[in-house]
């Protein structure tokens, strides 16, 4: 606690954007507008448009945090063996045709729980991915700094991406054609911010590696929100 340095905001912009990790914050971002375009109309895309009953709902959304927690330690081994990079690029173009698939799904039952599945893998990988790029590139002592500027970033893109979807669902008649057109808005987005990632440098080699986290809430649309990391520990 005691190296933590409390930077002002002009200079932990100017730290995000001299830095390689600034370059990665900045696709989070983007992404982060890309994904809320259309994650909160997931929910009601399942329930009224495909008419799903209340218990497949709920067991959808179970198989998704169900696929995330398995495929948590999958993930680290294919960091460890192929790097940062190209796992977040994996991840992030599975990420990327998610919306457009939903509009085919219906009404083949053993597709959607397949891609619910799907969906929870490629999150996980992401996000574990993510989440230890920001722990390796950013100084220690400017994480607090740098982390809670992100914040506001990030959810400033939640709203940029809510108000969008929101408008172009408004004006296409808040349909199925609504539906179809911000999906494939957000589709696009998604695949178009991986040209964002940039060089994240070599697989992490260290033996031991144990992340532990607790989670508050899901979304069906875009993997597990609200984490709490509670402890790293490296052996």
């Amino acid at each position: 606690a005691d190296k933590i340095r409390i930077l002002s905001f002009a200079e932990t912009y100017e730290k995000i954007r001299s830095n390689n990790y600034g370059k990665i914050l900045t696709y989070l971002f983007v992404l982060q507008i890309a994904v809320n375009i259309s994650s909160s109309y997931f929910n009601p895309f399942m329930l009224t448009q495909m008419r799903l009953h209340y218990w497949a709902y709920m067991a959808m959304l179970s198989a998704m945090a169900l696929s995330k927690a398995i495929a948590m330690p999958f993930t680290l081994k294919l960091i460890k063996k192929f790097g940062l990079k190209k796992v977040l690029i994996g991840a992030a173009l599975g990420i990327g045709p998610l919306p457009v698939i939903w509009l085919f799904a219906h009404p083949y039952a053993i597709l959607v729980g397949g891609l619910q599945i799907f969906s929870g893998f490629v999150w996980a990988s992401h996000e574990l991915a993510v989440f230890l790029i920001l722990f390796s590139e950013i100084p220690e002592e400017d994480r607090t700094s740098v982390l809670t500027e992100f914040n506001l970033f990030n959810t400033l893109g939640i709203v940029i991406g809510s108000l969008l979807g929101g408008a172009i669902f408004s004006g296409f008649g808040q349909n199925y054609s609504g539906y179809f057109a911000i999906f494939c808005l957000s589709s696009m987005l998604r695949i178009a911010s991986v040209l964002m990632i940039p060089d994240l440098g070599t697989p992490i080699k260290k033996a031991g590696l144990r992340i532990y986290y607790r989670t508050l809430g899901i979304r069906s649309g875009s993997g597990i929100t609200r984490p709490i990391i509670t402890n790293v520990d490296e052996e």
